[in-house]
């Protein structure tokens, strides 16, 4: 279900890790607000976003099952 991939949680380390950096990085980003809050948050220390938020910031690009319909360019 295309929905379902879109919604996929990305935790902190994870999203630090696409961005190339790390996490107390991720952290100052979110304070400077370079990168939203995050959607949900379970405990102090397990927060996540959905994935169609970060893509809707441009942050990480869509889910390859999710941009199969769409224009991606060729990789050589």
């Amino acid at each position: 279900d295309r929905m379902s991939a879109i919604e996929q949680p990305v935790f902190p380390a994870d999203l630090a890790a696409m961005l190339g950096i790390e996490v107390k990085t991720l952290s100052r980003w979110i304070k400077e607000g370079k990168v939203p809050k995050e959607d949900v948050r379970l405990t102090a220390k397990t927060r996540y976003w959905h994935r169609s938020t970060l893509v809707k910031k441009k942050l990480i690009e869509a889910a390859p099952q999710a941009a199969s319909n769409s224009e991606s360019p060729v990789s050589h």
